[in-house]
């Protein structure tokens, strides 16, 4: 192949130089072949056409094509302690195995740059291939918001050094939020504008990560989170949609060819790129209508994500209040500050000093905060979750910076010592933009937590 192409395909050296392209010199490459093949007689493009369909990784699996390329290993994955646990089930659905999805260290529960450049430092060295570094754009649990300019950077620094891997953001939950940092002709906003409008949002780390999603190589959101449509839209963006060329399997009864460029013939031929060979339209539909009737700008759909933060802001200055009042009762501590809508709350009893009682007290406070089917849903004034603080993905200096701000210690004598390692704490989404009547003078949010200073005089006398 090198000697017909030479001159028409800029060929890599070896393996090693093949699997660090970046997802541009991908897609680069992937152009010029399909350009030099158009070249080519019919005889010979069904023949390197089948020449090169029968050497993919796709075509081989895994252990034909790494046992054909002994140089290479299995790319990692490197992704954030807040990752979802898809990544687990992707990771096993194509076969590189969760050994190969690495998590990497947080600080203040985002990704920590200097601990992922020093682990694609050790790649580097070891010649250890890369697959994605993804960044987490509102984790599901803590709201946070990694810094994606920070990502790119080290993409292209290490992409200088040979070491190409691509950028994905993780934006399922917080991708909507792009809209408020949005001009109507798409242009990003001034931080010192956004700045006034909120109490506390956007931090300026939050800005720089949002100015740089434009950079990053795909991004995956979920329309039915903070786009308010209906359960079951989800999206993968892909920047240069040239590569979904690779992603392409075809059935001649299904896909017509041709008219590749009309938008409804693309949309129609949607189950050759994704893995499902039949997809429902009406929430494609729904999307749609939904974007072409609240444009994605700050002055348009943008106002819905924005009285969720107004509510989250609301919710902050609340739960401060709430700390104050309980203060003779109860340690009230914000493990981190949040960067969107979700809000987490770390809750201990006066006098406490043992991990296992506050979780089991954390536990019997969300028993009152979630759905039993013996009773009937509107009994419940408030429903709410919790999720756990792990040690092992914390690492000891920011857990114990916690234990320490609630009055918690590890006790190693403790009956319940398997607890000593994680920490029960409540959740809050606050999705919804309406939380605050003011028609019929309600503050939900401030009800909320006078419910939940009830129910903890009701713990607490029975404890």
């Amino acid at each position: 192949l090198r000697a017909a192409a030479a001159g028409s395909i800029e060929l890599p050296a070896d393996d090693w130089q093949a699997f660090n392209l970046t997802p541009a010199a991908s897609t680069r490459l992937l152009t010029q072949w399909t350009a030099w093949l158009d070249t080519q007689p019919a005889h010979e493009r069904q023949h390197w056409q089948s020449a090169l369909r029968n050497e993919r990784l796709e075509q081989l699996g895994l252990a034909e094509f790494f046992a054909r390329h002994p140089s290479l290993k299995p790319p990692l994955v490197l992704a954030p302690v807040t990752a979802h646990y898809s990544w687990n089930k992707g990771m096993k659905l194509l076969g590189l195995g969760q050994a190969n999805l690495r998590l990497v260290p947080e600080s203040g529960m985002r990704i920590d740059l200097d601990a992922l450049a020093s682990l694609l430092d050790e790649c580097a060295r070891a010649e250890q291939a890369v697959l994605l570094a993804v960044g987490v754009l509102g984790s599901t649990e803590f709201g946070s918001i990694d810094p994606v300019d920070g990502l790119v950077d080290l993409r292209e620094r290490f992409a200088a050094q040979g070491l190409g891997f691509a950028v994905h953001v993780d934006a399922a939950w917080g991708g909507y939020l792009a809209t408020l940092f949005r001009n109507p002709d798409g242009s990003l906003r001034d931080l010192a504008a956004m700045q006034r409008e909120f109490s506390r949002f956007p931090s300026a780390a939050t800005h720089a990560a949002f100015a740089a999603l434009g950079q990053v190589d795909s991004i995956t959101v979920d329309p039915h989170k903070l786009g308010y449509i209906p359960y079951g839209a989800g999206a993968f963006v892909c920047r240069d949609q040239r590569a979904l060329a690779l992603l392409a399997e075809d059935a001649d009864y299904v896909f017509s060819s041709g008219h590749q460029e009309d938008y409804f013939e693309r949309f129609r031929q949607l189950g050759r790129y994704i893995p499902e060979g039949s997809k429902s339209g009406a929430i494609a539909a729904a999307v749609y209508v939904s974007h072409r009737v609240l444009p994605l700008d700050y002055a348009h759909f943008g106002r819905l994500p924005a009285e969720s933060i107004r509510a989250s802001e609301h919710f902050l200055a609340s739960a401060e209040r709430f700390a104050a009042v309980q203060s003779g009762r109860l340690r009230v501590v914000l493990p981190y500050a949040p960067d969107s809508n979700l809000v987490c709350l770390a809750l201990n009893p006066l006098g406490n000093r043992s991990i296992a009682t506050m979780n089991r007290f954390i536990r019997r406070l969300y028993r009152l905060l979630s759905s039993d089917p013996a009773t009937p849903l509107p009994s419940r004034p408030f429903y709410g979750s919790i999720t756990t603080l792990h040690a092992d993905r914390l690492g000891n200096v920011d857990y114990d910076r916690i234990l320490q701000s609630l009055c918690l210690h590890r006790d190693a004598d403790d009956a319940a010592a398997e607890e000593t390692d994680r920490l029960v704490i409540l959740r809050h989404t606050l999705m919804n933009p309406f939380v605050q009547d003011d028609e019929n003078d309600r503050d939900y949010i401030q009800m909320y937590f006078d419910y939940l200073g009830e129910a903890i005089t009701g713990l607490l006398s029975a404890s």
